[in-house]
Formats: C-alpha cells, structure tokens, sequence
C-alpha cells in the first residue's frame, strides 16, 4: 500500500494543522460580498451570510509561495521591507 506524506513547508508546518489553526483564528473571513474585486474568485470557499470565505487551503498554498520568493530574495542579499501599521503587527515586523 502507497503510504501518502503530508505536505509539509519548514516554515508554516504540516498543511492540515497550520490550515486548521488558520481557521481558529478566524483568516477565512473575507470582506462584504458588495465590497470585493472578481480577481477573488478563484480563491473564495464560498459566501457566508453577506461575507466572502475563503479557501484556507489555497491560502495556504498561496503563504508558502510567497515565502520561497522571500527566501530567494534574501539568498540574493536584496532587502526585505515589512510594514505593520497596526499594533500587533508593529511588534511583529520590528
């Protein structure tokens, strides 16, 4: 019997447990299906109520290619600017 390995990113971790916290912590909730660009679709679950949700697997996906393309850029020495203009995130970015 084929025995399947978890996708697993060195950073995020195993896609089923990082997807499944992603969704305790409430990032699949989009904004007002009045307030949205067709460029989205691809990415939504679905809709809730009058709010877009989205596809936390494809979020996933989506996380851990934008961290191979950090890590490239920073393997190339460039610098990496993060932004946080809110308060928890003004402490991570720091």
């Amino acid at each position: 019997m084929l025995k399947m390995r978890r996708k697993e990113s060195p950073l995020l971790g195993p896609k089923d447990e990082v997807v499944k916290e992603m969704f305790a912590q409430g990032l699949h909730w989009g904004h007002r299906t009045s307030k949205w660009h067709p460029g989205i679709k691809p990415y939504l679950y679905g809709i809730h109520g009058t709010v877009h949700v989205f596809d936390l697997n494809k979020t996933y996906d989506a996380l851990e290619k934008a961290l191979d393309y950090l890590r490239e850029r920073a393997r190339e020495g460039k610098i990496i600017l993060l932004l946080g203009t809110r308060g928890p995130e003004k402490e991570l970015v720091k």
